[in-house]
């Protein structure tokens, strides 16, 4: 570990507490000869200055006390005859905070730093710090600000000794115009108001009536028309067997029925069912009304698809409502439309699975 640099013109430093150069921040005591073992101590930190109540910036370069008071004793020394060392004579005790033997040395020019003069061949160059106390340092005068004026921009001036750092005005940024409310519109294809209108609702009876009514009228009217030549023709030959019984001048049974009259009767069937047929299902499945419907507004539909029914569905249809209507069953699958809830549907209706919409 070096010694202390001894002060120009002395051959080793004197006796005193200096710098510890193994440990920074530190003062160790130096007997003369060597550092003493066990006497490093913190070095003595820098006093704080009184506390001012005003507030403003506080400059800590003041100058000391410049009225020819002395300064306040030293607090942290050591007297070297009270301490027990480890080289002879020349370390002895010292007492820590007690009188330093030494006369005080001349102030120098700033106040928190002193430096010691050497006893015996001078000290090594280097100044040992002393704070004065807290308590009796003169006060600080706080630095009078100057007011803060205020620009156009509404930002008050910083105080002297600050930094502010103001930002650059943005330029304005224009408003742009709200653009004009347009009317709303339905838009070109609504998917559910288009399944609205499509869906179909049971028609009132009195109008399905009256389409039935119209239909039969045309059915039976071409129905009639070519019953005639075959009715005429079944005449006759009736009347021929009548005329045939009376000349053999006997009791004879004449029956009515035979094959000559079947067979009429199946040809006229045959139309009739052939006229259904054109009349009724074809017009059904090709546009989903009649012409008895058409003229009341209604038209038939599939219960599930709201649709036109197929031809085989609007054949089924026919065929249920003719036949039993032949056989005046019919009767009771036309008037079941009374008692059916929700689709109102007759019998030839349920068959095909549809309902007359209108």
């Amino acid at each position: 570990m070096s010694a202390p640099t001894p002060a120009p013109g002395d051959e080793s430093p004197g006796e005193g507490y200096y710098p510890d150069p193994s440990i920074p921040g530190y003062v160790r005591y130096w007997n003369g000869a060597s550092w003493v073992p066990g006497t490093s101590r913190p070095a003595p930190a820098q006093a704080e200055p009184a506390v001012v109540e005003e507030t403003g910036p506080v400059f800590l370069d003041e100058e000391g006390q410049e009225d020819g008071r002395p300064e306040p004793a030293i607090a942290w020394q050591a007297d070297a005859s009270h301490q027990s060392g480890f080289a002879g004579a020349r370390d002895h005790r010292v007492s820590w905070g007690g009188e330093d033997p030494e006369p005080p040395a001349p102030e120098d020019a700033t106040p928190s730093a002193q430096r010691v003069p050497s006893s015996n061949a001078g000290r090594a160059g280097l100044q040992r710090v002393e704070v004065q106390p807290a308590g009796v340092s003169e006060p600080v005068q706080p630095h009078q600000a100057r007011p803060a004026i205020e620009d156009g921009t509404g930002t008050p001036d910083p105080a002297e000794g600050t930094l502010t750092l103001r930002a650059r005005p943005a330029n304005p940024v224009p408003q742009a115009r709200p653009a004009p409310v347009t009317p709303w519109t339905p838009p070109a294809n609504d998917p559910f108001g288009d399944l609205a209108r499509t869906q179909g609702r049971p028609a009132p009876l009195g109008k399905r009536f009256a389409a039935r009514l119209i239909d039969t009228f045309v059915l039976g009217a071409l129905t009639a028309a070519a019953a005639v030549p075959l009715a005429g023709r079944a005449v006759d030959h009736i009347d021929g067997k009548i005329d045939a019984a009376r000349q053999t001048g006997e009791t004879v049974t004449v029956w009515l029925l035979d094959s000559t009259t079947a067979a009429l009767g199946g040809a006229l069937l045959g139309v009739f069912l052939l006229l259904g047929v054109l009349l009724d299902a074809v017009p059904t499945a090709k546009w989903g009304r009649t012409l008895g419907k058409k003229l009341c507004g209604l038209d038939v539909r599939d219960i599930e698809s709201h649709e036109t029914p197929g031809f085989g569905a609007a054949l089924r249809r026919w065929l249920v409502y003719g036949v039993p209507g032949l056989l005046v069953v019919g009767i009771a699958g036309v008037l079941w439309c009374l008692v059916d809830r929700p689709w109102r549907q007759c019998w030839h209706d349920k068959a095909a699975r549809t309902f007359v919409a209108g």
